[in-house]
């Protein structure tokens, strides 16, 4: 593995490179605001924002509509559970798979 003089691989210094030549491209608002610590809550709060300014969008619709029915079958999950363990049909395969995506 090949080294450069200030210590790192290759690969780290070609990513510090392209990083510096990104933060370069940025307006300076844009570069403040992403070298803002952050934290779960505000990441919350961000897509809180989003979503009341998009509230209208189609895209908007579809997320809430998908959340609604990942919700749903979180609900009754455990019911689904019993009956996927009683029956060895295709439909335990199938469940099972939704409840891998969900999990």
């Amino acid at each position: 593995m090949s080294t450069s003089s200030s210590g790192g691989s290759a690969t780290i210094n070609a990513w510090r490179a392209a990083l510096a030549s990104y933060e370069k491209s940025l307006p300076a608002k844009d570069l403040k605001q992403l070298r803002l610590p952050t934290t779960p809550a505000d990441l919350v709060l961000s897509v809180e924002d989003w979503e009341r300014k998009h509230k209208e969008s189609r895209c908007t619709k579809y997320s809430a509509a998908i959340r609604a029915c990942t919700s749903r079958m979180e609900r009754f999950s455990a019911s689904i559970d019993q009956l996927a363990q009683g029956a060895s049909q295709p439909g335990c395969l199938l469940w099972g798979s939704i409840k891998f995506a969900l999990t």
